[in-house]
């Protein structure tokens, strides 16, 4: 076949008949995306595929390939997900241009590629993704062992017991089902349990996981988290932490560090175990969407700063804050106030020790009225 897209967003296939299933044998295709973004397959056969100007995917499955990204940011995928497996496929020292072993007999002559793509089997498989382009791996089940390199990749496991490294670069990481071994290397990484069919349990202090996709998975420098559609419990590390729920009632603790709470729909609580857990003056914690009192759409939202000694002055003893609204601080220790910057912004303010001095601060996003009735104090 010889087939040109033209301008416009193409999808390209070669080596299929009329009806879109393969032809026997395959041939030789030719297919030549020119503008757009065009998704082009070449199917068996020793194809020549350009994607041309635009952000192109281009996938030559079987035979000795020739495909020329072009211009624009490139994708190539290699996908084994009809093979039986295990493969082990290493793609550490693929920059993008030269030989390419395509991991079913044949060498690919590739050019111009900017992000890689691999799908494994069901079976045990080893995928070692670029250490010069991102990545976009998908393990399928089995005991996967999969490997990003040093940019922005996107990392999943699917069914198994996976082993997954991120390296370097601001990771994208979710092990699926099984008892995963995650680590996110260096950068600034998220694990994303927003697949899980039950609420998860995660603690970014131990890098333990529980419940749903997490159960039984292992943590190591992770600094963010995506949570289900479900009721997910979260504790972050010391460090700073983005904290995404997802939808359901969701419970978060950031922990230490300057941190980003989200809770998503449904109703959230927010815990605070100690005035360290707010941060500090070099940047304090943002809760990014609390819903006071159910005025908004998202739930009834809490504030839980229960776990704090609200009076320094008293030792021995747990005082409970009080909450004064929107007045200034008098200097009694344990008075807790807020502060509106806008319509949608405030800061909730705490005097632990009496001095009429904040001793923490808490940004937020908010809807609706901040009272006593949204605190657990």
């Amino acid at each position: 076949d010889t087939i040109t897209g033209g301008a416009g967003n193409d999808i390209l296939l070669g080596g299929y008949n009329s009806f879109g299933a393969p032809q026997p044998g395959d041939g030789a295709d030719t297919i030549d995306g020119e503008d757009g973004n065009d998704l082009i397959r070449g199917g068996d056969g020793d194809d020549i595929l350009r994607g041309g100007t635009g952000d192109d995917n281009l996938r030559g499955d079987a035979g000795n390939d020739t495909m020329d990204g072009g211009d624009g940011f490139d994708f190539i995928s290699y996908r084994y997900d009809d093979l039986v497996g295990p493969v082990s496929i290493d793609m550490t020292a693929f920059t993008g241009t030269g030989s390419v072993n395509d991991g079913r007999g044949g060498t690919d002559t590739v050019s111009n590629f900017e992000f890689l793509g691999l799908l494994g089997t069901a079976a045990a498989d080893t995928l070692l993704g670029s250490t010069a382009l991102r990545n976009q791996i998908f393990g399928g089940d089995g005991n996967d062992i999969i490997a990003g390199g040093t940019q922005d990749d996107n990392l999943y496991g699917d069914g198994g017991d996976d082993t997954i490294t991120g390296g370097d670069g601001n990771d994208m990481i979710g092990g699926g089902l099984g008892a995963d071994t995650i680590n996110g290397g260096a950068g600034i990484d998220t694990i994303d349990y927003s697949g899980s069919s039950a609420g998860i349990s995660i603690n970014l202090q131990n890098g333990r996981g529980r419940l749903g996709d997490a159960e039984g998975d292992r943590l190591t420098s992770i600094e963010n988290a995506i949570g289900s559609a479900l009721a997910d419990t979260f504790v972050g590390s010391n460090g700073s932490n983005r904290i995404d729920g997802g939808d359901g009632n969701d419970s978060i603790t950031g922990g230490g560090g300057a941190d980003e709470l989200l809770g998503g729909l449904g109703s959230d609580s927010f815990l605070f175990r100690s005035t360290a857990d707010f941060g500090s003056l070099a940047g304090w914690d943002r809760v990014l969407d609390f819903d006071a009192g159910g005025n908004g759409t998202g739930g009834v939202d809490l504030f839980d700063f229960s776990a704090i000694d609200a009076n320094t002055r008293s030792a021995g003893r747990n005082d409970a804050f009080n909450f004064i609204g929107t007045g200034g601080f008098t200097g009694r220790a344990g008075e807790l106030r807020v502060v509106y910057t806008s319509a949608t912004e405030a800061i909730i303010m705490g005097d632990v020790n009496g001095d009429g001095v904040a001793d923490f601060n808490l940004n937020v996003t908010y809807t609706g009225t901040i009272d006593t009735t949204d605190f657990i104090l």
